[in-house]
């Protein structure tokens, strides 16, 4: 999703993660998951996560982790999203 203003000078996109869990296996598997979000070195271009559910979240270096217990056959989602703020005129990548 990007927006752009007009009137604006900055461009704004936001990306949503999703990470699907199953587990096949007829016991509970706990499990630990870890992604994680860009962290910005340049102060032009601002990175913020809008969204992160129930991970844990390192603000230092962007990671995300969840501690995750699935019963035989369960799925679950887990779900991140940031939002990219930067000057229209400026590629990033």
């Amino acid at each position: 999703n990007e927006k752009v203003s007009a009137l604006s000078k900055k461009k704004e996109k936001t990306i949503t993660i999703e990470i699907l869990l199953k587990n096949n296996k007829t016991s509970t598997v706990n499990l630990t998951v870890e992604d994680q979000f860009p962290i910005s070195k340049n102060e032009e271009i601002i990175v913020a996560l809008t969204k992160k559910g129930k991970a844990k979240v390192n603000e230092a270096n962007g990671k995300l982790l969840w501690e995750i217990s699935l019963k035989p056959k369960e799925t679950k989602k887990l779900e991140f999203t940031y939002t990219i703020e930067h000057d229209k005129n400026k590629a990033i990548s």
